[in-house]
């Protein structure tokens, strides 16, 4: 997955911009030098006609590991408003870096929810955070 540095941050590509047919998850993307609050950005196009997709952000030891729900600062999971077809979606959701509980491995997930028949929705998840300096 790409990784770009801005103004000190550094951005992580947890979900590739593409138009999706079907549930897209994202390969884990190793998090472990970050500190502090991170953002994710959810850009998605609005779904065809009946389908609805949910991405939330799952975290694990390895990248090929098994991987569980990041939490909030409330200890809920981490998931953005149900991408649908009445309109596009531009959302960013914060979380303490430190709430994933030592799994160092984060990946977007977009689970396709409904499926009205022509699947298709153009989506993209990035996560921004800043390095802890030595």
């Amino acid at each position: 997955m790409a990784q770009t540095k801005f103004g000190g941050a550094v951005i992580k590509q947890l979900i590739a911009s593409q138009s999706s047919a079907i549930t897209v998850t994202g390969t884990g993307v190793d998090c472990s030098a970050l500190r502090g609050v991170c953002a994710v950005v959810l850009n998605a196009g609005a779904a065809s006609a009946g389908d609805t997709f949910d991405v939330t952000l799952e975290c694990s030891d390895a990248v090929g590991g098994t991987y569980h729900d990041v939490l909030d600062y409330a200890g809920n999971a981490v998931a953005f408003t149900q991408i649908t077809d009445a309109a596009g979606i531009h959302e960013i959701k914060y979380f303490d870096i430190a709430q994933r509980n030592g799994h160092p491995w984060i990946r977007a997930v977009a689970t396709m929810a409904t499926n009205g028949g022509t699947v298709a929705c153009v989506l993209a998840v990035s996560l921004i955070g800043f390095p802890q300096y030595v």
